[in-house]
């Protein structure tokens, strides 16, 4: 199963010594505490994510899990990137009949020294780091398809999610090839951000 973790590229440093409040952080900004750089789309309302926080599997209702291809096996929390210290995202493990599906995970990327939601993945792509960058919209907020490889139709995606400025919700498809959606994985990430993101907008 292919983790998040194959994204470290992206984050760099070591954790802050602080991390801001992610329902505090923007007070003085509507749209998060740092502004959106190296050409990164400003998020539009900034979403309140302590929840999702504390209870990464909360992101999804059960309808919803209900909607990706098999049947959920087990739901697990996990970190976000090799960086965190916290875990703050939930590895949702599908099964067919009699083979695994693979796994879907998503989970809060908190702002760090290194990390600035959107604007740090638009500066890795301004660094050549991704073969696959397709900007995209999830329900309204600014998103965007960043995968190391050109391998989009092989069980793999990476998708990231403004929900603040500094703030980012990061998702990763790994596939088997027993899914019945395993060519097209960035579906299935296209479709948990817009429900990662209409569920938190309606909790504000």
């Amino acid at each position: 199963m292919l983790l998040l973790t194959a994204c470290s590229s992206t984050i760099g440093g070591q954790p802050s010594s602080t991390t801001p409040s992610p329902s505090n952080s923007g007070s003085d900004n509507p749209s998060g505490s740092h502004a959106s750089r190296y050409g990164a789309p400003t998020v539009p309302s900034p979403l309140d994510v302590e929840e999702l926080i504390d209870n990464p599997c909360s992101a999804l209702s059960s309808d919803q899990i209900d909607t990706f291809p098999g049947s959920l096996d087990e739901s697990e929390v996990a970190e976000t990137t090799p960086f965190s210290d916290k875990k703050t995202s939930c590895n949702w493990i599908f099964q067919g009949e009699s083979y695994s599906y693979g796994s879907i995970l998503g989970g809060v990327a908190l702002p760090r020294d290194k990390f600035h939601g959107l604007s740090s993945i638009y500066k890795s792509h301004q660094d050549a780091s991704y073969e696959t960058f397709e900007p995209l919209k999830a329900a309204g907020y600014p998103a965007v398809v960043n995968n190391e490889s050109d391998y989009t139709d092989d069980g793999d995606c990476r998708l990231t999610v403004g929900l603040r400025n500094d703030t980012a919700y990061r998702i990763s498809v790994g596939l088997l090839p027993d899914s019945p959606r395993y060519e097209q994985p960035c579906e299935q990430a296209k479709k948990l951000a817009e429900f990662v993101v209409e569920n938190l907008k309606e909790a504000q």
